[in-house]
């Protein structure tokens, strides 16, 4: 696994509210009456103060891995930094009054956890202790095997991007997420296509996720979108451009 956090999706094979359509008669099928009321439609904006009640369900249902984090301090640290701070972005997925997923992001990506550290001391110290055994586990790895620092490989005047660039015009997607029983919609291409436009207008020019290597379902989803995936240490690097100034 490495220093970032994985944009996870999953995708459910079955819709869960599909109906058995009886055969027709000639006359109307009480089946197509279907109402707003019964599927109401699926609307997609930014977080405000008044959802914060609502997102905290949502995270519990969900668990995003936040910094290699599902603690409820770190939730709401983020989501005060959402309603105050430019640089996080989070947009949600309602459909009616019932929020059913979202996407979390964070331009300008080291500066923002730096002062993380100063604005939300606490929720820094619940993350430092979950990354504590694994630090103790890559300094005993190192003790072990002797600690020799490769030679930097050869790199060329093309630049590569990765994980770890980080400036204003770069956006790292920190989660996506859409409750269980509402995957298998196309919802996270939603929600992408929304956060995509929304950081356009913010200047951004190019958004970032990381995504584990196991997780098919997130690695499907990403190509379909369009970015450009490559492997890197511990799973996949995902990229794309949102301007052509990158």
């Amino acid at each position: 696994m490495t220093n970032c956090v994985s944009a996870t999706v999953e995708t459910a094979l079955a819709l869960p509210w599909r109906l058995a359509r009886p055969r027709r008669s000639g006359r109307f099928d009480v089946h197509d009456r279907l109402t707003t009321a019964e599927f109401p439609a699926v609307s997609c904006r930014r977080m405000m103060e008044s959802d914060i009640g609502e997102v905290k369900c949502l995270f519990a249902a969900v668990r995003p891995v936040v910094a290699r984090s599902t603690n409820a301090v770190v939730y709401r640290a983020i989501l005060r930094d959402a309603l105050n701070d430019p640089r996080v972005t989070i947009l949600l997925l309602w459909r009616g009054s019932e929020p059913i997923g979202y996407v979390v992001a964070i331009a300008d990506w080291r500066e923002y956890w730096r002062s993380f550290m100063t604005r939300h001391p606490f929720a820094a110290g619940v993350i430092l202790l979950g990354r504590f055994p694994r630090v103790l586990a890559r300094v005993d790895r190192k003790v072990n095997q002797g600690h020799h620092p490769p030679a930097a490989p050869a790199r060329d005047a093309t630049k590569v991007l990765s994980w770890a660039d980080s400036s204003p015009l770069i956006a790292k997607v920190v989660h996506i997420g859409v409750k269980a029983d509402h995957r298998g919609h196309g919802h996270a291409r939603r929600l992408y296509a929304q956060l995509e436009e929304s950081l356009r207008r913010e200047g951004v020019a190019r958004v970032d996720a990381c995504i584990d290597t196991d997780n098919a379902s997130s690695l499907k989803l990403h190509a379909s979108a369009g970015w450009t995936i490559s492997e890197m240490r511990g799973g996949f690097f995902a990229t794309k451009a949102l301007t052509g100034t990158l």
